[in-house]
């Protein structure tokens, strides 16, 4: 493909998946994880099985939520900590000097 001198490609897939076959690796992470794990723990089925769930449960609520929802849902029910910073302020504070 040539491009003339003042174009330039643009790429096609800028926001998708890296891929490993026809699975993202966000899919194949736990399954692969898991079973290593179960490996060293001597229950490889389990860890197959543990794994297959959790990939399958991450399939499910990424194409149900957009993304970030299962970290805001946690923080909502305060199942997860906000890192501390300037701009979040202590709620237990009494006073407040600025």
């Amino acid at each position: 493909m040539q491009v003339e001198r003042n174009q330039s490609v643009v790429p096609i897939r800028v926001n998708e998946p890296k891929m490993v076959g026809p699975f993202a690796v966000t899919e194949v992470a736990p399954v692969v994880v898991l079973t290593a794990i179960g490996v060293m723990l001597d229950m490889t089925n389990y860890g197959l099985i543990v794994g297959i769930g959790i990939a399958f449960l991450q399939v499910k609520i990424t194409a149900r939520f957009p993304p970030g929802f299962l970290f805001h849902y946690l923080w909502f029910k305060g199942l997860w900590p906000l890192p501390e910073s300037k701009t979040v302020l202590d709620p237990m504070k009494r006073k407040f000097y600025q």
